[in-house]
């Protein structure tokens, strides 16, 4: 008879501890970006778009984004890269800090062509002028 007790209160007790388990709240995290490469504009502002899911804190190259994802898990975030006229990779994170989780993805982003065109205007005029005054130096 102890031994068909112990084999019950061992039953309940696997029982119950996986329905507590089940009932805790996973946080299991997300990220998926629409597209891998978006296109930048004149100016290096971009914007990546997609989904999350699970709770946390969205960072974009490194930044806490200004605009998180909606309650949908669904975002759409404006950022900035410097020099415009470069193709840059950056990395898209979604962190849980709590759960010391995170997911990263890669997006790259690429220079439009007036931008690359602006500069190469840019660089032109400048090395103009560095010839010029290389000139006028060497005649001094």
């Amino acid at each position: 008879m102890k031994k068909s007790l112990r084999l019950v209160l061992a039953v309940l007790t696997g029982v119950l501890l996986i329905v507590g388990l089940s009932g805790c709240k996973s946080n299991d995290l997300s990220l998926s970006l629409t597209k891998s490469t978006v296109t930048s504009d004149d100016s290096g502002n971009a914007t990546v778009k997609g989904t999350v899911k699970g709770d946390g804190v969205l960072y974009v190259d490194g930044q806490k984004a200004v605009t998180q994802p909606a309650k949908s898990g669904k975002f759409n975030v404006d950022f900035m890269v410097g020099e415009a006229f470069k193709k840059h990779v950056v990395n898209v994170k979604y962190e849980n800090k709590q759960a010391k989780k995170s997911v990263t993805k890669k997006l790259t982003v690429n220079a439009n062509a007036r931008a690359i065109k602006l500069h190469k205007q840019e660089q032109k005029k400048t090395d103009e002028i560095n010839s010029t005054w290389d000139k006028l130096k060497d005649n001094n």
